[in-house]
């Protein structure tokens, strides 16, 4: 009896025990259920919103296109032959992104670049264009290619009359290869409707739909009909349906676009309440395989979470240029870095691509991220385990690197990947070295934030930007004055060209037998507000830096131009003169239009100018170099090599530049009295300068003995102290007179 009683107890617990767990179960799969729900309907109503993004994007990128063709002057002409305008359409198209270009005539018949011909006089989609006058898109079957695509049209207005249709056909698998993700492990489906709300894609088995087509036949078509108001009010949202035989969820977004498309993501109930069954049937089997479920379960929604995330950062983390990571990534892995740091020795390395504004201008955008993709790759191959690195911006880079006791290994690395990038061939830049000038701080603050730090690598960037022969400088604090010097004196030239502070002066050259003036140097001179003047070499590298040199070059230019008109006008008999022009200048797109535009308005003889380039600059880019100097002297100026001798000219290089005069650099004219070797090589370079019919100018002669011993070595043209300083233009004046010689 006991017993009996006992185990009625023991079975009466255990049953409210079994009911109890079942309940608390229960609770838990509910719990569960609606978290997967919530999940399923934002991940839904996310993958349709970014797909109709993609979609839109892609579509508009054709719409626009056939838009364009449809206004050609040429297509537009009602009297304009139809093959005329197919060849025009086939010559301004980019075909190779189209199956098929053509034009649909007022009539009704189709015509394809290609030669096929055919009727569209029963196609509805066609019938709406001409009708409703809108540029769109949708799925036509048209029989002239086998390849499923999608139809982009657009009408083609003749003084408000439309006279027929410019389309474009593409492969609809490029849609497909972008839009169709696999949904929730191959179990949902994606949808395009088109306006109608009839299906033209599907991811079900990425068969393409007609839209005259009666085969409904896909999954969830049906349930399309409790959407219908929310879609044709081109909505954003998801839902829940209850239907007759199950349950399903909804994700819904409009393409927004002229084609009013729309994409909806569909997944069954039972990718939830499949696994919410397995929980409850194995809590009334054994306890220990719910438990191991339950987590199997969270595993899984956390796997599903983990994923959608790690998918949101790669996007939000990669640089759309590279394809690397991007600075947000960096600065985030950088800190994580030197907070786990396994060595105290780290180093930030700042840099950037020598003139690259020059290079995006003369050989276009598409070229320039080229070079940026493969200087990005080039670090990839060299920056040891450990490292990280960027693109900053535009082409600027940022590397964080480790490195032992010694501080060589980094300066070898930043050799190497300079000697490669210089290496780098880009097809239609032959001839184009690639240069970078690199800052570098060893780290020892570790207090400053990661910004900081790359900030004072940057200014040690700064400190050599411009110097060509350093490619690289290690960050000392002394730098922060200089840098502050140099954005005071930024803010000067600024001011100064504003005011009209800048005078040019001219330094007479002077024949070497009839000692009279044979031409002239322009040169920039800058007085301040106070009379001060400030010299050249304290302003010009630092207008290189900042960009003003460019209208240093250009205002000194316009003006010399102003003074030669002037004195053709008072009768003066004009001699050549000679005008500096900066590297950067002189690579810049515009440069020979302005120089023409420029002689055209003063009404001067072009042969009156001499543009002058340092060795430095002939040495650099010889291709270019050659090319720009070739057009310089087609407009009739003269070419004049400055700084000779200090370079890295090579005589076959000197042979190939197309340059009349060479000047000699005036290191080698200091001491000509007293140093042989001074004289034997100043002797050496005018027998060159000689043999290949170029005049020599030597530069920075200050007094007799000087100019004797050039005249005796053969010299052609003396410019310096010896005859006369730079001056103004009014004393320039009197110089000429006074001397009775030319200007």
């Amino acid at each position: 009896m006991i017993n009996k009683f006992i185990n009625r107890k023991i079975m009466k617990v255990y049953t409210m025990f079994i009911l109890g767990f079942i309940v608390i179960a229960y609770i838990v799969v509910s719990n569960i259920t609606k978290e997967l729900e919530t999940y399923i309907g934002e991940t839904l109503e996310e993958v349709s919103r970014q797909g109709a993004t993609v979609v839109e994007y892609k579509l508009s990128m054709y719409e626009e296109r056939v838009e364009r063709f449809a206004n050609f002057q040429t297509i537009k002409n009602k009297k304009t032959p139809i093959e005329d305008k197919l060849e025009a359409l086939n010559r301004e198209s980019i075909k190779k992104d189209f199956l098929d270009i053509g034009i649909i005539d007022s009539d009704g018949t189709g015509y394809t670049v290609d030669g096929k011909v055919f009727d569209i006089n029963n196609i509805e989609y066609f019938k709406n264009i001409m009708e409703k006058n809108t540029t769109t898109s949708g799925i036509v079957d048209l029989s002239i290619n086998p390849i499923d695509s999608v139809i982009h049209s657009s009408p083609i207005y003749s003084n408000g009359e439309i006279i027929g249709v410019v389309f474009a056909s593409s492969e609809a698998r490029q849609f497909e290869q972008d839009i169709f993700p696999s949904l929730f492990n191959g179990k949902g489906n994606i949808y395009i409707l088109n306006k109608e709300l009839e299906v033209i894609f599907t991811s079900n088995n990425r068969k393409i739909k007609n839209n005259n087509s009666e085969d409904k036949s896909e999954n969830h078509i049906k349930e399309l009909k409790y959407l219908e108001n929310n879609l044709r009010n081109r909505k954003i949202g998801t839902l829940k349906v209850d239907t007759q035989d199950q349950e399903i969820y909804l994700g819904y977004a409009p393409v927004n676009n002229k084609s009013n498309w729309i994409m909806v993501s569909v997944v069954d109930a039972s990718t939830v309440s499949y696994r919410a069954n397995i929980i409850i049937f194995e809590i009334l089997q054994v306890v220990i395989i719910l438990f191991i479920v339950l987590l199997c379960i969270m595993k899984y929604i956390f796997n599903l979470r983990k994923k959608a995330e790690e998918e949101r950062v790669y996007l939000a983390f990669i640089d759309e240029v590279t394809g690397k990571t991007n600075y947000s990534k960096f600065t985030i892995d950088a800190k994580n870095i030197l907070q786990k740091r396994k060595t105290n020795n780290y180093a930030f390395v700042y840099f950037d691509i020598d003139h690259f504004e020059i290079i995006n201008e003369t050989f276009g955008e598409t070229i320039g991220n080229s070079i940026l993709r493969k200087v990005s790759d080039i670090i990839e191959e060299y920056v040891p385990k450990g490292a990280i690195y960027t693109r900053d911006y535009i082409d600027f880079f940022i590397l964080l690197l480790p490195y032992n006791d010694n501080k060589n290994e980094i300066l070898g690395l930043l050799d190497d990947i300079c000697n490669k990038v210089k290496n780098i061939t880009i097809t239609g830049m032959e001839g184009v070295d690639i240069f970078l000038t690199m800052g570098i701080y060893y780290e020892t603050d570790e207090e400053l934030s990661i910004r900081s730090k790359i900030n004072k690598a940057d200014t040690a960037r700064l400190y050599i930007k411009g110097i060509d022969t350093v490619r690289y400088k290690v960050f000392c604090e002394d730098m922060r004055l200089k840098q502050i010097e140099e954005i005071h004196m930024s803010k000067q030239i600024k001011e100064a060209l504003k005011n009209n502070e800048f005078e040019v002066y001219y330094q007479p050259k002077i024949d070497v037998i009839t000692e009279k003036i044979v031409g002239c140097e322009a040169l920039i001179r800058w007085k301040n507000n106070f009379g001060e003047f400030i010299m050249p070499d304290k302003f010009i590298p630092i207008a290189e830096k900042n960009g003003f040199i460019h209208i240093i070059d250009r205002w000194v230019f316009l003006r010399v131009c102003s003074d030669i008109k002037i004195w053709n006008k008072s009768g003066f008999e004009i001699n050549p003169i000679s005008i500096n022009v900066s590297r950067i200048n002189l690579y810049r797109s515009d440069l020979i239009e302005l120089i023409k535009e420029h002689i055209k308005d003063f009404e001067i003889d072009p042969s009156l100018i001499e543009i002058e380039i340092t060795e430095t600059i002939a040495s650099k880019d010889l291709d270019l170099t050659i090319k720009k100097l070739n057009e310089l002297k087609s407009l009739g100026l003269k070419i004049s090599m400055d700084d000779f001798g200090v370079g890295q000219s090579s005589l076959s290089n000197l042979r190939m530049l197309p340059i009349d005069i060479l000047k000699l650099d005036r290191g080698f004219i200091v001491d000509i009295e007293n140093d042989s070797k001074s004289r034997k090589i100043i002797k050496t370079i005018i027998e060159l300068a000689k043999s290949l019919e170029l005049k020599v100018v030597a530069e920075g002669v200050e007094n007799k003995a000087q100019r004797d011993y050039l005249e005796a070595l053969g010299c052609d043209i003396i410019q310096g102290y010896y005859y006369a300083k730079p001056m103004d233009k009014g004393s320039f004046e009197k110089f000429a007179f006074d001397r009775n010689i030319n200007i």
